[in-house]
């Protein structure tokens, strides 16, 4: 690592060194308007190498149109200037040590429907800013690795920060929404965009921030802002066939392939994607229909109870760059995207996408957990526990999303976006534990072993309609929306848990056995629908007035019934009163709100309130009493809102945000039956949970300097919840025992209540400073600093407890890029976490500490050959004995470009050389901690081929890719 760093050293002084020998020249001059003569502010102006026309400098005008572009190397240049509404302006100059400086005195810029002898068609300003958006010219930052994809692109783009799951952020705020000249590419899932497109496609990359569809037609903030990417295409990747396809084998059955094909006819736009491998890469995003039906028995091992904390430490989980702690999946996935213009007024897109991924976990963990004096447990006791889990789990989605936009006149359109999901899936999993207890003044022993397998399956589909009508007035600002949401949601699983248990006296002689052996079918099904409006009224020239009404009618059911094994006939038909139910739910909601905006040059802000009225009616009908139980209740919650921005220019704002908000509790954490799934922790509902209401408070200043690319982003989060819904843990009450076990020891019951005082908190800065030396153009550094402080509330046998957790979390980096031909990525990570418990019980404090250095390099060699190297180095401290990590992970390959046009690309890689890659995670709770291994993806090496195609009007897409690797920029860590 020495020898790595004094070689960067080297490079950057070296850089540095030939900087001193430049001619320094300047260009400047002032910018306005040929009629008017006013100053054009916030122009682009653009100095372009006339030799190759590579982009040297760019800067934008100051408030009186000025501009000046200094440190030129001697030579011949364009100057291009580029303003949004203006006719663009080139003319040639030349900078030599004669003449260093050119001064272009006053320039006077054209509307475009005159013409200048001086004008270019093309623009290749490198950035524009068009009102709130933010628009980067691709061909300034493009990645020149074989085969780039468009999240390749985005790792060069300045403020931009990729992670090796995907997860895209610009200017520290993570990117929610993924668009395609304006449209969804296969629904809402940013990474089929991100990871499936290539650059070759992109003109330009726009970042700015979204809304919803009522929000962006009212212009009034309802709390749907996030921030967005828009792809925009070439014009000339519009008409014809392209994509790329792959296909890899390696040692040890490891497999990789993906397919993209793209056919486009003008507005007609239908894209083909697909991939299957065994290495943990997943090019898409699931969607779990079936996950909260709140059946114990289709888990697939035990959860450690009251977790609120997890900390990973170690590698990742295989080659995909996923998280690990899961086990390793073998995803298959095939998709259709389809887009186009029916006429001149209706606009439509949708696409269709399945999935089946196979994952196969192997953990292992110890636990130590503290407990009081309670049933069955004379003393304080503190018990270890270890534990083994092994699970096959298959999921499989069908998705289909469309959208339909029709514009019926210039006053009115409609926009209907259904979309359906259907998904199954089946697992198979084993767990065993082994509970050691320590009590006061006796010595560590053998108390509880148990061995529990569960074989489940789950089906399920929800079907979403949304219907939004929108009307503009002739009076500018005036508008009215009527929406209507309906969802349709529908599950059913079964499943058989078989558990063994053996409870053991102090001299670890067993004493008591118990077998557990049960089948659960549950029916869930759910309805709602949403009637909304909206209405606005502007009053004056900047100022709108909203007013708005909801009603909500939610309705949801779930059917389970339990069957013991009848040991005679060998069947499942002895009915598990206890653990039968019929549950319902209905939730009908009443919201009024009204809404005041100001819109200024320099600040707007925006304040409103709202109402909302909720009437909960709960029917429950148990087998074991044989009686339905009802209740009702009533809540009525004020939604006050505020929202504050401060636009310092068009580069530097503060934003401020507040908002209130209710959620709903499940119906499974409504449905008051046991589930027996793991009989020492016995799960219920509770029918008389009451909404959450939580207050979320938001500041955040960003600055971003469009001329050197220096960026500086800060933010602080604060969340308060009151009723917030946790778990209630305490000793098994007689009541729920079964008849073939009736004893309650060392056994919980865990049920959701209400508590007050959890509030979380969060804080982050994030600045990047690239280097200003021309010759390491494209170079920067950044740096995060993160705080989090937390407070969860828990109620543990009849106490309310505490937990305070503090992660505290620097992160910086270096990337650094030589003459398109070398390219470094030097990172550090360094993470502190603490819990502190506010309890009764003898918890002790939780530290932990997290490091990962990382370096990745890349090199374009003679005769098209291209090598690229990464090295992580994980540390963790502070963990159980034989789960503190040092873990060196060091993958590398090696591949060749072929064919005329460089199309196909032979490549050779291995993963984990060194064979060092693992798992572990901390998890804490409120009694205690857990450490975790799981199975991830060792060495293996792996021989792909790659071919591009291209049939299209332009240039052959792999002619642009001749100059080999490039762009492979720093994989940013946790934090950016």
């Amino acid at each position: 690592m020495k020898k790595l760093y004094l070689v960067v050293l080297s490079i950057v002084v070296l850089g540095f060194n030939s900087y001193s020998q430049k001619v320094n020249g300047v260009a400047k001059g002032i910018l306005q308007d040929s009629l008017s003569a006013i100053p054009l502010a916030d122009a682009t102006i653009s100095v372009i190498r006339s030799q190759d026309s590579s982009l040297i400098s760019f800067t934008v005008t100051s408030g009186s149109g000025f501009f000046e572009i200094k440190n030129i190397d001697a030579g011949t240049y364009n100057l291009l200037i580029s303003y949004t509404g203006m006719q663009s302006f080139k003319k040639q100059f030349v900078i030599s040590t004669a003449n260093p400086v050119t001064d272009f005195g006053t320039i006077k810029l054209d509307r475009n429907y005159k013409a200048l002898n001086e004008v270019v068609v093309k623009d290749d300003a490198p950035v524009k800013i068009k009102g709130d958006t933010v628009e980067f010219r691709a061909e300034s930052f493009k990645s020149v690795k074989p085969n780039a994809s468009v999240e390749d692109l985005l790792k060069k783009i300045p403020g931009m920060e990729v992670a090796k799951d995907g997860t895209v952020k610009s200017q520290g705020e993570q990117v929610q929404k993924v668009y395609v000249d304006g449209k969804e590419f296969f629904g809402s899932d940013p990474k089929m965009a991100t990871r499936n497109l290539t650059q070759d496609m992109v003109e330009s990359i726009q970042v700015y921030d979204d809304m919803g569809e009522q929000a962006k037609f009212t212009q009034i903030d309802d709390g749907s802002r996030t921030k967005a990417i828009n792809i925009k295409l070439k014009k000339d990747k519009k008409n014809g066939v392209f994509g790329k396809a792959m296909a890899g084998g390696g040692s040890n059955g490891r497999y990789q392939s993906s397919l993209n094909l793209n056919h486009f006819v003008g507005d007609r736009q239908i894209s083909v994607v697909g991939s299957a491998n065994n290495l943990d890469r997943q090019n898409f995003t699931f969607n779990d229909v079936v996950g909260g039906m709140g059946m114990g028995s289709f888990n697939s091992g035990g959860n450690f109870g009251g977790g609120n904390t997890a900390i990973r430490g170690g590698g990742n989980s295989g080659g995909g760059g996923n998280s690990g702690g899961s086990g390793i999946s073998s995803p298959i996935s095939l998709g259709l995207n389809y887009r186009d213009v029916w006429g001149s007024k209706v606009t439509v897109s949708g696409s269709l996408n399945g999935s089946s991924t196979r994952t196969i976990l192997e953990k292992s963990s110890f636990g130590q957990e503290t407990f009081p004096t309670g049933s069955g447990r004379p003393l304080d006791s503190l018990v270890d526990k270890e534990t083994v889990t092994n699970s096959n789990n298959l999921n499989q989605n069908l998705r289909f999303n469309f959208r339909l936009e029709y514009k019926m006149d210039s006053l009115n359109s409609l926009l209907y976006y259904p979309s359906f999901t259907l998904q199954h899936s089946d697992g198979f999993s084993y767990n065993g534990l082994q509970s050691y207890a320590t009590l006061t003044g006796v010595p560590r022993y053998l108390a509880l072993t148990q061995q529990r397998t569960n074989d489940n399956s789950r089906n399920g589909y929800s079907m979403n309609q949304n219907l939004l009508f929108r009307h503009r007035f002739s009076k500018r600002g005036r508008t009215l929306t009527v929406g209507l949401t309906s969802t349709l949601n529908n599950s059913n699983g079964e499943g058989v848990v078989y558990s063994p248990y053996n409870y053991y006296t102090r001299n670890e002689d067993i004493y008591k056995s118990i077998i557990l052996d049960q089948q659960s079918t549950q029916k869930v099904k759910g309805f709602n629908n949403t009637i909304s409006t909206s209405y606005t009224e502007p009053i004056g020239r900047n100022k709108l007035l909203e007013f708005n009404y909801a009603y909500t009618n939610n309705q949801s059911n779930s059917d389970r019934e339990t069957f013991d094994m009848d040991t005679s006939s060998h069947k499942y038909e002895i009915v598990n009163k206890a653990s039968t139910n019929y549950f319902e739910n209905d939730n009908i909601s009443h919201r009024i709100g009204a809404n005041f905006r100001v819109q200024q040059r320099k600040y707007n802000y925006q304040v409103g309130i709202g109402e909302q009225i909720n009437h909960l009616n709960s029917m429950s009908f148990r087998a074991v009493t044989n009686k339905d139980t009802t209740s009702k209740q009533t809540f009525i919650n004020l939604y006050p809102t505020a929202a504050f921005t401060y636009n310092f220019t068009r580069n530097k704002n503060l934003r401020f945000r507040y908002s209130g908000r209710t959620n709903q509790p499940s119906i499974s954490q409504l449905q008051n039956v046991p589930d027996y799934s793991n009989p020492l922790q016995v799960k219920t509902g509770n029918p008389f949970l009451k909404p959450e209401f939580s207050n979320s408070f938001n500041v955040n200043y960003n600055t971003f300097n469009l001329i050197n690319f220096r960026y500086f982003s800060a933010n602080f989060s604060l969340s308060q919840t009151s009723n917030k819904i946790v778990n209630s843990t305490d000793d098994l009450p007689k009541i729920y025992t079964t008849p073939n076990d009736s004893s309650t020891l060392g056994k919980q019951l865990i049920m959701p209540v209400n508590l007050n005082g959890s509030y979380s908190s969060n804080g982050f800065f994030t600045l990047g400073l690239p280097f200003k030396n021309p010759k390491l153009k494209g170079s920067t550094f950044n740096s995060t600093t993160m705080a989090s402080y937390n407070r969860d509330a828990s109620m543990f046998y009849k106490k309310v407890n505490y937990a305070r957790t503090l992660t505290l979390t620097q992160t910086g980096g270096i990337s650094y890029t030589y003459k398109e031909k070398i390219e470094i990525g030097l990172r550090a990570s360094l993470s502190y976490s603490r819990a502190r418990y506010d309890s009764a019980l003898r918890t002790p404090d939780q530290d932990f500490w997290s490091q990962t250095y990382s370096a990745d390099m890349a090199f374009n060699l003679p005769m098209d050959f291209v090598f690229e190297t990464d090295f992580d180095y994980y540390i963790t401290t502070g963990q159980t004995n034989g789960y503190n990590t040092n873990v060196p992970l060091f993958n590398a390959s090696i591949s060749k470009l072929m064919f005329k046009n460089k199309a196909g690309q032979l490549k050779f890689e291995v993963h984990d050389l060194l064979n060092q890659n693992q798992s572990l995670t901390r998890n804490f709770s409120t009694n205690g901690y857990e450490d975790v291994r799981t199975n991830v993806i060792q060495r293996y090496f792996m021989l792909s081929f790659t071919y591009s195609l291209n049939r299209m009007g332009g240039k052959n897409m792999g002619q642009q890719n001749q100059r080999g690797f490039g762009g492979r920029s720093m994989r940013m860590g946790p934090g950016f």
